[in-house]
């Protein structure tokens, strides 16, 4: 199993904050060391995927996601690469931070 810091010895492998147009099904793929992403008012419920590419996907990275519901609670379900399947729904007008770290295989909830 490869980790990040033996591939890319001394470069800045973090970024700000991804801003992602909200859609229903949200795919994300990370290729930093922690990717943070800002996802727009959620006007819908979500599904949300998280590749486990090896390529760019190393044991210890980080993925932080903010969402926003609108003014109607929110279900939202995790699907595609992520460990822990449990759902659950936003409030209306609230806001979420929720943390991911890679094992090497799947995204465990943080």
């Amino acid at each position: 199993m490869e980790y990040r810091y033996k591939i890319t010895t001394g470069k800045d492998t973090t970024k700000g904050i991804y801003p992602i147009q909200f859609n229903e099904i949200l795919n994300l793929n990370p290729v930093q060391e922690e990717c943070k992403y800002f996802v727009t008012e959620l006007t819908g419920n979500l599904q949300l995927n998280i590749s486990t590419n090896l390529t760019y996907c190393f044991p210890g990275d980080i993925v932080i996601i903010i969402l926003q519901a609108d003014d109607m609670n929110r279900a939202i379900t995790y699907n595609k690469g992520i460990y822990n399947k449990e759902s659950f729904v936003m409030n209306a007008y609230s806001k979420k931070v929720i943390q991911f770290i890679f094992d090497g295989f799947e995204w465990i909830l943080n």
